[in-house]
């Protein structure tokens, strides 16, 4: 009865997350389109998506073998139990492949840098630094250690005027 309800709870959560990005999602595009001088930055996903896909993998592996093993020795509660872990996993696949495919792009305007993951809200202006090398843009979200990369696709002088006069200059790197 316990992992029934682990069960059920896993995939209520997965439910919550999943309905709350796509309304996120949404809620981004209506407020980037409102913004006149949005200038569009491509998010370098490297290392963010070798991580999650290593998570994912292992994820599938332990479900399958898990799920295999009760198939095997007959135990239907367990293999009922794995099934509603196998529509959780759904749900986290489709997130992670929107996450990498749709929602690569940034956008930066004189007052607020847009993000899809955030649920559709914006880091103000305040928080943030930059540094601009070549095609290559780091900002610094709330004086963090380590910089969020961009590619810049167009744009870049209007967007290197618009840094200069509105965020902050990292002057710590050379």
């Amino acid at each position: 009865m316990i992992m029934k309800n682990f069960c059920i709870a896993v995939l209520c959560v997965m439910s919550v997350v999943f309905v709350l990005a796509i309304a996120g999602y949404f809620v981004f595009c209506i407020r980037v389109k409102s913004e006149k001088n949005a200038i569009k930055v491509k998010r370098h996903r490297k290392k963010n998506s070798i991580w999650w896909f290593c998570c994912w993998l292992i994820w599938v592996v332990v479900f399958l073998l898990d799920w295999s093993g009760a198939k095997h020795l007959g135990d239907e509660y367990n293999e009922l139990n794995y099934k509603l872990l196998s529509v959780a996993g759904g749900l986290l696949t489709v997130l992670l492949v929107l996450n990498f495919f749709v929602l690569r792009y940034t956008y930066v305007t004189s007052q607020k840098v847009f993000q899809p993951l955030s649920f559709g809200l914006a880091y103000d202006k305040k928080k943030i630094m930059y540094k601009i090398s070549g095609d290559t843009l780091k900002l610094w979200f709330n004086n963090s250690i380590m910089p969020k990369e961009y590619t810049i696709i167009k744009d870049k002088e209007k967007l290197e005027e618009m840094l200069r006069e509105n965020y902050t200059l990292n002057k710590l790197l050379r």
